[in-house]
């Protein structure tokens, strides 16, 4: 792969996971607006530990297959080895359907009831498992969709089915539920999401079908290796929940320990933080074909300034809205949520302080996972969930609100700091947000050579 090509292609990728993911966040801070106004607080705090609920589901119940999937596809292609294709998307259909049933099960079963009662003792939350199982489920296919459209190397289509298009059909369904003013509650609310999730997935399938038959139009497939496939996934697997385990901690503490107002708070400000981790979406729906090509290379001069300049590019935003956060945190609630959550900005604050230094520190995990890395970054994020979990508990039993964000963000801060030296280590280069003038200098000329490109005069 050419300089040339890198540059065009982290240009490009960015420009469309910028539009994918901020048309999400848009999308989902109005879905947001529209629950806040339609739920009591005690319910949309209910609604918060679901969708944490769903999230970590869908990470537990897919085992990693989608990521796998990913890096395989943009292998098989690498190599022009097509046929490898077909097969490698029907693996993670198969590995991610299977999780998603078995899952959908337990979150039914009596094990589901005693972990609402007794460990968030929710009995509103005991009240909606059968929506949840259906969102869980219908939510495992759409990383499968959005990974094997990231491992064509099309980040329009896995962009746009990533989050945007559930979101724009929430918004749609719930619109209609305000201006009839019909009466709703939060199991009527999860069966809408969980239906819109079905819909995107419907459609990503429908597209996704149409590029297996253009690159692979022949019916025959060479599958992978199911022991090997399930031995690569796990990991990755493993490695997804403990990072998610880590971002909802603090949450799911604050579930536990705090009244159901409280809850409501802390859960708006994360919902809000989440922008950064929308901002470190951005690598992993950009990176993961540069890293599965440029590792092979020799010397990695290129995968690390690829990297970096991809750090760099996303910490820029992240430092704007870090600021606009800090300085306007109420105003931002008071327009979001309603005036009760205009005192969650002091926690608002201090998350996003943590997300931002982990934005900085680049694609860390993403590196390790897409090098081979795997089980190294499954240890060490096992270890330090331990040490996250057990430091936010104590905060939060000691001080409240302010202890669980003031250790979160701090928790966040270290990890990132972490990870980076552990990068540095196996892979042998940096990862934090760094860009060389060069690089910066042949983005610019590229820039300009498609400014000058459509302003030329056509054929006379």
């Amino acid at each position: 792969m050419h300089e040339k090509g890198i540059v065009r292609g982290l240009i490009s990728g960015i420009g469309w996971a910028t539009m994918g993911r901020g048309g999400f966040f848009l999308a989902y801070m109005a879905v947001l607006a529209l629950l806040a106004r339609v739920l009591p607080p005690d319910q949309l705090g209910a609604f918060f530990l679901v969708y944490s609920f769903v999230t970590i589901g869908a990470f537990f119940a897919r085992m990693g297959s989608p990521v796998n999937g990913c890096r395989l596809i943009s292998e098989a292609i690498t190599a022009h080895e097509y046929h490898r294709v077909r097969g490698i998307i029907q693996a993670s259909l198969v590995v991610a359907g299977t999780g998603g049933v078995v899952f959908s099960l337990i979150i039914l079963s009596p094990a589901g009831e005693w972990v609402a009662a007794h460990v968030f003792y929710s009995q509103r939350l005991t009240s909606v498992l059968f929506p949840v199982a259906v969102w869980v489920f219908v939510h495992t296919y759409r990383a499968v969709v959005t990974e094997s459209f990231r491992g064509f190397g099309d980040i329009r289509l896995a962009s746009i089915f990533n989050g945007p298009l559930e979101a724009a059909v929430s918004i749609v369904f719930l619109a209609v539920l305000v201006i009839i003013g019909i009466h709703t509650d939060l199991r009527i609310i999860l069966f809408i999401l969980a239906g819109a999730s079905a819909i995107n997935v419907a459609i990503g399938f429908a597209a996704l079908r149409q590029k297996i038959v253009k690159i692979a139009p022949f019916p025959g497939s060479v599958r992978p290796s199911w022991s090997r496939f399930v031995a690569e996934s796990v990991p990755m697997m493993l490695s997804n929940l403990l990072t998610t385990i880590i971002l909802q901690a603090d949450l799911w503490i604050t579930g536990i320990l705090l009244p159901g107002g409280e809850v409501a708070l802390f859960g708006a400000a994360q919902r809000l933080a989440t922008l950064m981790t929308n901002l470190t979406s951005l690598s992993a729906a950009v990176l993961p074909p540069f890293i599965v090509q440029l590792h092979h290379e020799p010397r990695k001069e290129r995968l690390q300034t690829t990297c970096q300049a991809m750090a760099a590019a996303t910490s820029i935003p992240a430092l704007v809205v870090t600021l606009c956060f800090l300085l306007a945190g109420g105003l931002i609630l008071r327009l979001v949520y309603g005036t009760y959550y205009v005192q969650a900005a002091p926690i608002l604050a201090a998350l996003v302080v943590g997300q931002a230094t982990r934005v900085m520190a680049g694609s860390a995990p993403l590196l390790l996972m897409m090098t081979g890395y795997q089980n190294t970054l499954m240890v060490i994020s096992a270890l330090y969930s331990v040490v996250h979990v057990g430091a936010i508990y104590l905060a939060t039993s000691w001080y409240g609100l302010s202890g669980a964000a003031i250790s979160s963000g701090l928790s966040t801060a270290v990890q990132s700091v972490l990870l980076i030296l552990l990068v540095r280590k196996k892979v042998g280069i940096w990862s934090h947000a760094f860009i060389s003038v060069r690089v910066l200098r042949r983005a610019l000329d590229l820039l300009k050579s498609r400014g000058k490109g459509l302003n030329s005069p056509g054929p006379a």
